[in-house]
């Protein structure tokens, strides 16, 4: 219990534990998918994989609304403007929906062109293809949920958003239960029942998310409906604060699906691998998660009372708590890696690059931690462009070129790949460390 016995201040753990919980079952609604996946067959968890991750990018796209909404309302939190926090929601709520139908319709006319872009193999493509096609319809049920997410949190109602996420793993798991005895032996039969499910389980939980702001923020609820023309004012800003800091992971998740296309050019195997072991050490980005969004709460706090000494110094240890928390947890998982990955499957070329995997991530996921919270802070500071331009510059020059190098061209193992990402990563969290202590100093926090 040492690890969690650091000089953060007992404010901090009442936010964390809700987000955390909360994460900890958005994780295992992926894991129990990739699981229920791999009983069918490796094909399936490639095909499936690879549509995830063109469907992970727009997603993010309308988390950048969400993340606009999120910081505006941490600004103003001691502001009793109620008008100014429906206008909010009402901005969070209609822009994702617009761009959830606009991403659906994109997905699912131009699905096969992404996955041929992608290089998905011939034998997969056509699982790859009904399935994106089919769950790009649950986007606008997931930016909903998104934004309703955000809202709740953004008003301190962590625990209710925590109760949610664990009512919607519940909802899931029965879903992946159904497909699991239902008697369809075809594989392409098994991909549409799975999407079709995916879907419903997505609507299921929305309508619950709906319930549950409606009951708790009567206030906000009643006002989604009541557009005036200030509503385009807040909009820009929310954009303005969303875009640049949301970028960053957009940014992010195009450069992995460019990524997958180029592991996915390796065969069937390398990416196989890639997905199994995301979903085994997904436990240390979900804490990271958590524990970037209870730190931007702590943040705002700080920056709002002027107490920047203690400002700086939470995020910087928050970050080091994490990211040792995550070696610890990342050993674990490769000391175990064979055993465990003979859970997913019994391909023993898998499972021995898998295993590779899991001893480098030991390197990779600390530093994807620690740039998880650190960006989480910046971003509250107002500091929104930083984080995006060096992911940029850092992606686009450095980390796609040369996985192209090493996947496309040269047709070299994953793990080299893996360790472009490991150097990527620890590049970007030394700088953004930098940035953070000089942009207390640049504003004369402290001196």
């Amino acid at each position: 219990m040492n690890l969690i016995k650091p000089k953060l201040p007992k404010a901090y753990f009442p936010l964390l534990w809700p987000l955390l919980i909360e994460q900890v079952f958005m994780m295992i609604i992926g894991n129990v998918n990739v699981y229920i996946y791999s009983l069918y067959s490796d094909q399936i968890v490639a095909s499936i994989g690879i549509a995830d991750q063109v469907t992970s990018v727009g997603t993010m796209a309308m988390g950048i609304v969400s993340l606009g909404s999120t910081i505006l309302f941490l600004q103003n939190a001691e502001s009793s403007r109620l008008s100014y926090f429906q206008a909010v929601a009402r901005q969070t709520m209609w822009l994702n929906v617009a761009l959830a139908v606009l991403i659906s319709l994109s997905t699912f006319m131009f699905g096969g062109y992404f996955m041929e872009w992608m290089q998905t193999p011939n034998e997969i493509r056509g699982f790859a293809i009904r399935y994106l096609q089919i769950v790009s319809f649950s986007l606008l049920f997931q930016g909903l949920s998104t934004s309703i997410g955000a809202i709740l949190r953004a008003h301190g109602l962590s625990k209710q958003s925590m109760q949610l996420s664990i009512l919607n793993t519940v909802i899931v798991i029965m879903g992946n239960v159904l497909v699991v005895f239902l008697p369809i032996k075809d594989l392409s039969q098994r991909v549409i029942v799975i999407s079709w499910m995916t879907v419903l389980t997505r609507l299921v939980g929305t309508l619950f998310s709906a319930r549950v702001l409606r009951k708790q923020l009567t206030n906000i609820w009643q006002g989604l409906g009541q557009f005036k023309r200030s509503d385009l004012q807040v909009g820009r800003k929310l954009l303005a604060l969303g875009i640049p800091s949301g970028m960053e992971n957009v940014s992010y998740n195009f450069s992995q699906t460019v990524i997958t296309a180029i592991i996915a050019s390796l065969g069937t195997v390398e990416v196989s691998a890639r997905i199994y072991v995301q979903t085994i050490t997904a436990l240390v980005f979900t804490l990271s998660v958590a524990a970037g969004q209870a730190g931007q709460v702590m943040v705002g706090n700080y920056f709002r009372a002027k107490r920047w000494s203690e400002l700086q110094a939470f995020s910087l240890e928050n970050t080091r708590l994490f990211m040792g928390i995550g070696v610890a947890i990342n050993l674990l998982l490769a000391i175990c890696g064979t055993h465990i990955m003979t859970i997913f499957t019994d391909n023993s070329a898998i499972i021995q690059l898998g295993t590779h995997l899991l001893w480098l991530n030991v390197f990779y996921d600390p530093c994807r931690v620690g740039n998880e919270i650190m960006i989480a802070s910046l971003n509250v500071l107002g500091e929104v462009r930083f984080p995006v331009k060096m992911g940029i510059l850092m992606t686009y020059i450095f980390t796609v070129p040369v996985c192209y190098l090493v996947g496309k061209v040269l047709q070299l193992d994953l793990t080299l790949i893996w360790l472009v990402f490991i150097t990527d990563e620890a590049i970007r969290l030394t700088l953004f460390i930098r940035r953070w202590i000089s942009l207390t100093k640049e504003k004369g926090m402290i001196r």
